[in-house]
């Protein structure tokens, strides 16, 4: 479950950041409408673990060229950065971000 309102207060009176996983299984379950009398019972057989991704909307935030390093830095010898975090010096500048890697 994605739950950008971390600090608002859910049905447990406490933050979603603060909840169980089965806390959260529960308000999920009871969010989409299971009858309340079935929350326990189905929330016993999922498993749900919390996952805090703090900085997830970094491949969003705006940039511009030379905020990231480039593939092989400068002097660069035995090591080269990838992913979505790296320049790469193509024109016209291109990026990629999310799932979706270089090829």
């Amino acid at each position: 479950m994605d739950c950008l309102q971390t600090k608002t207060e859910i049905i447990y009176k406490k933050k979603m950041r603060d909840c169980t996983g089965n806390e959260i299984t529960k308000e999920w379950l009871y969010h989409i409408g299971v009858p309340i009398e079935k929350i326990d019972e189905i929330a016993q057989t999922c498993t749900a673990v919390p996952v805090m991704m703090p900085f997830i909307t970094s491949y969003f935030m705006p940039r511009k060229f030379g905020d990231r390093p480039y593939v092989v830095p400068k002097d660069g010898v035995n090591f080269a950065f990838i992913g979505q975090f790296a320049e790469t010096p193509d024109n016209p500048g291109r990026d990629t971000i999310f799932t979706t890697e270089y090829s």
